[in-house]
């Protein structure tokens, strides 16, 4: 999905910069969704849930 809209970016004569910059925001973004997830599912289990390496 983030490697499709980055492609489109790239196709679209965006800078290197640009594409760099989206690709850090969207890596961070994932994480705390990430985050966010495992949060709620300890909460909702009572247990620890380990994330995926």
């Amino acid at each position: 999905m983030v490697s499709g809209f980055l492609r489109f970016l790239a196709a679209r004569d965006c800078s290197p910069n640009i594409l760099i910059a989206y690709a850090y925001d969207l890596r961070h973004l994932w994480r705390v969704f990430a985050r966010d997830l495992i949060s709620q599912l300890e909460r909702l289990t009572g247990k620890t849930v380990q994330p995926a390496a």
